[in-house]
């Protein structure tokens, strides 16, 4: 299993509020988004090839309590050292979803 970094935040904003603003994170942090599922709250995203990795899958589950978990996982299983990408993948994400 790749290296993979998970966290949640808890908003006060509505389903809807909190995906418009995953959308416009995943653009502002210069993400790829691959799919959306706005009906159960699922957004897939991933990084770009860069010189620290071969680039990273990336999840956005929004729940209707206004829960959100961002996972960040090495887009190679083999990759096991992420050099922290993950984690700033995800605290990234959570800066530009304020």
């Amino acid at each position: 299993m790749g290296a993979t970094f998970e966290d949640s935040k808890k908003y006060n904003l509505s389903k809807p509020e909190l995906i418009q603003n995953a959308k416009e994170a995943i653009e502002i942090s210069k993400f790829e988004t691959e799919q959306i599922d706005e009906e159960n709250g699922i957004i897939y995203a991933k990084s770009k090839l860069n010189i620290w990795s071969w680039s990273e899958k990336i999840v956005i589950r929004i729940e209707k309590d206004g829960n959100v978990t961002i996972k960040s996982e090495c887009y190679l299983s083999t990759q096991i050292f992420d050099w922290g990408k993950n984690k700033r993948n995800v605290k990234t994400l959570f800066e530009h979803m304020e």
